[in-house]
């Protein structure tokens, strides 16, 4: 039984030596492993789908905001301004 110890206590520091050098190993073969080009088909199908959110995006900002009109010059009005204006006339012709 004594034996028995005396043998595993020998062992156990060989045994770690073993496992680090296979760690080694295994960390030296995963650094020469060339890198796994990233996925074509998710990276163009995330960029197709950005832009158009984008143009989704801008097309619902341009139809939320306010239109606003120009100056509108001479006798060209419209809407309630053409109606005021119309009735201004008529007062002072």
């Amino acid at each position: 039984m004594a034996q028995q110890l005396d043998n595993e206590q020998q062992e156990r520091p060989v045994a770690r030596a073993e496992r680090q050098e296979y760690r080694a190993e295994l960390a030296e073969q995963a650094a020469k492993r060339p890198r796994r080009p990233g996925n074509r088909r998710r990276t163009i199908t995330l960029i197709v789908i950005a832009i158009v959110s984008i143009l989704a995006a801008l097309f619902s900002v341009l139809t939320l905001l306010p239109f606003v009109r120009g100056c509108t010059c001479g006798n060209s009005s419209t809407g309630i301004h053409a109606a005021r204006l119309q009735r201004w006339k008529k007062r002072h012709d």
